[in-house]
């Protein structure tokens, strides 16, 4: 799955309708949602990640080795990570991608993916 699929997935777990603008900076959220129309990106975005986990009820569970992202409501679901050298020993950038994988994952469920 690459970004914009990824991204997708876990918009669709979040209920946002989004459209893909690759001359404006990728992925928007639609008008009409109540949300500002900015670009939305959980994978570079520190607040967009977060309002993600905490609108899916995610747990986040971060290590000094990375980060572990599952949904509350799916336990015991397995855990979704990603080490952190695998992103330059960003654990910020480990914590997003956990967070945006779990989304995602639970946005493919939701269209029988």
């Amino acid at each position: 799955m690459d970004d914009r699929e990824l991204l997708e997935a876990a918009a669709r777990a979040a209920g946002l309708r989004v459209k893909w603008e690759p001359v404006h900076g990728g992925l928007w959220i639609e008008p009409g949602q109540g949300i500002q129309i900015d670009p939305w990106n959980p994978l570079t975005d520190d607040g967009d990640a977060l309002r993600l986990a905490v609108k899916l009820r995610l747990q986040v569970h971060i290590q000094d080795y990375g980060t572990s992202a599952r949904p509350m409501s799916k336990l015991p679901e397995a855990w979704v990570g990603c080490e952190s050298h695998k992103m330059g020993g960003d654990h910020a950038a480990a914590t997003r991608l956990a967070i945006t994988r779990a989304a995602a994952q639970i946005g493919s469920e939701k269209e029988g993916r």
